[in-house]
């Protein structure tokens, strides 16, 4: 969580997303602005027990949310070094559209 008050309270949501067989994926944001060329790995600073080992062994994929694809290989080997396997990405940047306009 960006924000949560009480400080490890947000720890403690955290280890619920982690083991909730109900969620499919969990997507940390690795970006502020949407504009950085590297994903941002810092945790949140209001809760020093939110570090990213809460994140291992989670049910859910682990699919980070990062500016643009060419970030993933950072990511991927940051959080390999944190023993946490990714699943995939979610990209932020917008990409054209297909010019197209024959749709199906």
């Amino acid at each position: 969580p960006v924000t949560a008050s009480g400080g490890c309270d947000a720890a403690t949501l955290v280890k619920a997303w982690v083991v909730d067989a109900n969620l499919d994926i969990i997507s940390p944001q690795l970006y502020s602005t949407g504009a950085e060329l590297a994903p941002e790995f810092a945790t949140t600073s209001s809760c020093p027990a939110c570090t990213w080992s809460l994140f291992q062994g989670s049910k859910a994929k682990f699919a980070p949310s990062i500016v643009e694809a060419s970030q993933y290989d950072a990511t991927q080997i940051y959080f390999a070094d944190q023993s946490i396997t990714t699943a995939g990405y979610i990209q932020w940047k917008q990409t054209d559209s297909p010019t197209t306009t024959n749709w199906c």
